[in-house]
């Protein structure tokens, strides 16, 4: 079997055998350049979430799954100087500059696997 089935393979069946999302977990707490570390799966929610609320600093925002039940589906809403995002996809409530910098190594891999065919 080629590297190239071989892969296709295994990615269809990542995608299969996960039942949760894996989210971003964590608060930058107003710091800017901030970069989440901590990724939690959760097999109960079908959402991340991200809410990002005014604090002394400026604006802070929390990321995590969707724990409290909250998110229907994707979007945002606003409530109370609140803004909570829900998004159904694997660590898609983290910032777009950090998703990028995880799709790198990711995508780097997979080339390389296609190449070396």
């Amino acid at each position: 079997m080629s590297h190239t089935k071989t892969l296709l393979i295994f990615l269809l069946g990542t995608f299969a055998v996960t039942d949760g999302i894996k989210c971003i977990y964590g608060a930058d707490n107003g710091w800017k350049g901030w970069h989440p570390k901590i990724f939690q799966e959760n097999a109960y929610n079908r959402f991340c979430l991200n809410i990002t609320m005014p604090i002394d600093v400026g604006n802070s925002t929390l990321f995590l799954s969707d724990v409290f039940n909250r998110c229907t589906r994707d979007g945002c809403f606003t409530d109370k100087n609140r803004t909570a995002c829900c998004c159904s996809y694997d660590l898609c409530n983290s910032t777009p500059g950090y998703i990028r910098l995880l799709f790198i190594p990711f995508a780097s891999i997979v080339t390389y696997q296609l190449l070396a065919v």
